[in-house]
């Protein structure tokens, strides 16, 4: 499961619903109605400190969505006072789209054999919508489950789980321009999904789109043609930002290269690469993140202009955004000669090519998107990236480590490097056919 959006601007009644089966949405009203009236699905709730309901020992069912709570605090719904006198109680409002905020508590150890939980039991594949916040670092977690009683501890989610750290700026419920702040979360299958979290968080809205029935798969229409060359030289955009951005990239005079320099984004957290708050055009469509470490350290990211990417270490990852199942992507990589390194990539196989590699010459990959989804692929080491497309040809190489000694053959027109058309008394590397060459 994969996180595609961390913000979804004001438009969740009014999305597209193209090969949509079913919508669900968890209504908080009505939780708050049987907590406050002890009815319903909450008949044990009681009010707690003056302004929350506990819903204590409950599971309530809301078609697709099933809430376990086993003990007192395990469930609140959070209210505010709207009348000192007659101190009546609403559910905190805060956009016409969220009518209420719920706190699903701790899971602490206790609660092991039931669990403090929200279970989604999904009959197909679609999109699971959680508006939710809570301190910097509280983690929210979606993964599979076996079942909707067993507890689901967070520390064993898989790396094919959803799980997010809150950053500074998710730990509100809106975003800085005043928008819902939503998750949209992949849900790959069928099957059962817990809905959790490591240390207390709000929630705020939550709703499934199943897409469809029993594991099929939406038919989406192949990603638009994409090149990425690292090995153009700078736009004239991207020159001025970088040399107007000292604190975050620092220019190696020696090395002839930009290196990033301030920490770019927290650990997991995908970034733009950008300069003079400005997103590059180089990279304009990649994020970024480190794995490892406190985020995309100084001196992970090298640009090299007309020459390379460079991932300068292990666990950084570049994601190539949500493809369609059958995308094909290219990369051209580049290792240092100095030992064997290697690439790791999700949602895609190798159809051509290697991703590891002990040398210093230049290596085409072909890979092949396996579903609709997000592509990522994460450094084992440090690598070059001279270039990446999806859907398009790689770009013709620039350097001479991969041309073959062939001769020069037939009547086709003779490029050299420059794309400059030469005549057969040019002498050096040429192309010709769409391939290179040596004329002698």
């Amino acid at each position: 499961m994969k996180k595609i959006f961390t913000l979804l601007a004001g438009v969740l009644l009014t999305m597209g619903v193209q090969a949509q089966i079913a919508s669900y949405t968890l209504d908080i009203n009505k939780i708050y109605e049987d907590a406050k009236n002890a009815t319903g699905d909450c008949p044990n709730a009681s009010l707690n400190s003056g302004t929350k309901y506990n819903i204590n020992d409950a599971t309530i069912t809301q078609g697709v969505f099933t809430v376990v709570s086993k003990s007192n605090r395990t469930y609140r719904v959070d209210v505010i006072l709207t009348d000192e006198t007659t101190k009546e109680l609403v559910p905190v409002e805060y956009n016409s789209n969220y009518t209420g905020s719920y706190r699903l508590e701790p899971n602490g150890a206790s609660n092991s054999t039931g669990g403090r939980q929200m279970f989604l039991e999904a009959a197909g594949p679609g999109k699971l919508y959680i508006g939710a916040w809570g301190n910097k670092d509280r983690k929210l977690v979606v993964m599979a489950a076996d079942n909707k009683t067993s507890y689901c501890n967070p520390a064993n989610a898989s790396s094919s789980d959803f799980v997010h750290a809150f950053t500074d700026e998710e730990t509100k419920v809106k975003d800085t321009d005043g928008n819902p702040q939503i998750f949209e979360i992949d849900i790959p299958s069928a099957g059962i999904y817990c809905i959790t979290q490591d240390n207390g968080i709000y929630f705020g809205y939550v709703r499934f789109d199943q897409t469809s029935e029993g594991g099929g798969e939406v038919v989406k229409d192949p990603t638009d043609p994409t090149t990425w060359n690292f090995t153009e030289e700078l736009s004239s955009t991207d020159a001025s930002n970088l040399a107007a951005d000292a604190t975050n990239w620092v220019y190696d005079e020696e090395n002839g290269y930009w290196k990033n320099n301030a920490v770019l984004a927290a650990k997991g957290v995908y970034v733009a690469l950008k300069a003079n708050e400005v997103e590059l055009d180089i990279t304009k469509g990649l994020e970024f993140a480190r794995n490892s470490g406190d985020g995309i350290e100084a001196d992970r990211i090298r640009i090299k202009p007309g020459k390379y990417l460079i991932i300068n270490g292990s666990n950084t990852t570049i994601k190539l955004g949500e493809l369609a199942k059958d995308d094909v992507v290219r990369l051209r990589i580049k290792g240092t000669g100095e030992s064997e390194r290697s690439l790791t990539v999700t949602n895609a196989e190798v159809t051509d090519g290697s991703l590891t590699t002990a040398d210093a010459d230049e290596h085409d990959v072909a890979l092949k998107v396996t579903k609709n989804g997000n592509v990522t692929v994460t450094t084992g080491n440090g690598f070059q990236f001279l270039a990446i497309t999806i859907n398009a040809d790689l770009p013709v190489a620039s350097g001479i480590s991969t041309v073959k000694a062939e001769t020069v053959e037939g009547n086709a027109a003779i490029y050299n490097l420059q794309g400059q058309r030469v005549d057969a008394n040019y002498r050096g590397v040429v192309i010709q056919n769409g391939k290179k060459a040596i004329q002698k």
